[in-house]
């Protein structure tokens, strides 16, 4: 099933001609998990048969955690003082594994905590490119271009796409 939602993303492009993506990043909400990965290969592999995507592109796959279990939380020391971090640091903990502030000290200042991410990237050696990614999504504030965003704006679309729907199934249990 997932495959096949995927695979129909392009088909709301309604017979646009468009050059083939070169790379893209695929960012899951959560932890991929079961047959998820196989699955977003597979209709990957359908783009490229279809040429919306390049046979040679570059595709990362990342895990994008907004909570962590421990509370994660990013600082910086400058005079004696802590300070939130400056928006797009990343500490980069591993080949697979950055925890990133999308928000810092710039748009929150004093007034509130950095929450930074926590993005798992399925291959090695792809998390800065997926870190940078993420940061420039999160900057791109289409709908409220003068507000800081925490998320990326495709994560935030998901979050109120997924609350609606699960509102409109509270109310038709009632």
């Amino acid at each position: 099933q997932l495959a096949d939602k995927i695979a129909g993303i392009p088909d709301a492009l309604h017979g646009h001609r468009l050059s083939p993506l070169k790379s893209m990043l695929v960012l899951r909400d959560g932890h991929e998990c079961g047959d998820e990965p196989q699955a977003i290969d597979k209709a990957l592999d359908l783009w490229k048969k279809a040429d919306v995507l390049a046979q040679g592109a570059t595709v990362d796959v990342v895990d994008y955690h907004k909570r962590t279990v421990k509370d994660l939380r990013m600082w910086t020391l400058a005079t004696g003082e802590v300070h939130n971090v400056l928006e797009g640091r990343a500490v980069f903990l591993d080949e697979h594994t950055a925890l990133t502030s999308l928000t810092g000290a710039a748009t929150l200042g004093r007034s509130a905590t950095a929450e930074p991410l926590l993005l798992v990237a399925r291959d090695p050696g792809r998390i800065r490119r997926a870190a940078s990614g993420v940061f420039s999504l999160a900057q791109h504030n289409w709908l409220s271009p003068k507000k800081a965003y925490r998320d990326a704006q495709p994560m935030r679309d998901a979050d109120v796409e997924l609350t609606r729907r699960m509102a409109m199934e509270v109310r038709g249990l009632r």
